[in-house]
């Protein structure tokens, strides 16, 4: 706490090494050790911390290439799912990145992840859980109508696990980004991260980020369009981060906080 306090102005750099993906790092309070804790908000996440696991060590570069970036936005056939800042986001990568979309169903997703190809894998919809065991996250894809019925489909950290592997040699992960807003339904309102951050970064992605728990449509929309803007201007990922984060509070909502990025602090995006 005292060695955090000193260097309260330097966490910027800062990089937490974890493998459990539930304890909120990013909330953490500094303070000074005795008197009281003042009145400028000093959490870690808007000092711009990153996480990555252990065992490892985050790459300095990450590239996206021309026609490498593809987006996830489904357009939901369940009427009760909305997404309308997917569509936004999808046509907002397309006009920074090129990314092209792909088809939001179980067969489309697992052909992209097979095939690979990609620098850049963005989705943005909704998060859900089993109401039984809410720590079991996934994301949901379009879904299939069978005349009033909808039948829900997912693609869930396993889906991941079973499909990916980016750690031949020479090869380099890409940047994932999940973008996961609240569902609005009860038992299915908690994080994507989880077993999705193991997931992705096992596989060999060079960044991932994600929530801590579900957040709004609209803070999440300024928070991954600010990021991009900042990465595509040059600043390093802690910056990007802290930077994004401000935005998503200015947008009038807590859930700024819930923004988790495993990445290494000083990684640059280079856009190719």
């Amino acid at each position: 706490q005292a060695y955090l306090w000193k260097h309260r102005d330097l966490v910027h750099d800062l990089i937490v090494y974890t493998d459990e993906p539930r304890v909120p790092w990013e909330l953490v309070h500094l303070k000074p050790p005795r008197g009281k804790r003042g009145t400028k908000p000093r959490f870690l996440a808007s000092g711009g911390m990153v996480r990555w696991q252990l065992g490892s060590f985050p790459p300095h570069r990450l590239q996206v290439r021309r026609g490498r970036a593809r987006s996830i936005c489904p357009v939901y056939a369940n009427p009760m799912f909305k997404n309308d800042v997917g569509v936004a986001e999808a046509g907002y990568l397309r006009d920074r990145f090129g990314a092209r979309p792909v088809t939001a169903t179980p067969v489309g997703v697992e052909r992209l992840l097979r095939g690979g190809g990609f620098d850049l894998l963005h989705f943005s919809g909704h998060g859900a859980a089993d109401a039984d065991d809410i720590s079991v996250a996934k994301v949901l894809l379009r879904g299939q109508r069978r005349g009033s019925t909808v039948h829900e489909q997912y693609l869930t950290a396993n889906d991941v696990s079973q499909n990916l592997d980016w750690t031949g040699p020479g090869v380099t992960g890409p940047l994932v980004v999940l973008n996961a807003c609240q569902t609005g339904r009860s038992g299915e309102l908690l994080t994507t991260v989880g077993g999705f951050a193991k997931a992705f970064l096992d596989a060999g992605a060079s960044a991932f980020v994600s929530c801590l728990w579900s957040v709004h449509e609209e803070p999440a929309r300024v928070f991954v369009e600010t990021l991009y803007d900042e990465l595509l201007r040059g600043a390093p990922m802690s910056r990007a981060s802290a930077r994004a984060r401000e935005a998503a509070r200015d947008a009038g909502d807590p859930t700024w906080l819930a923004y988790v990025v495993y990445a290494r602090p000083d990684a640059v995006l280079e856009k190719v």
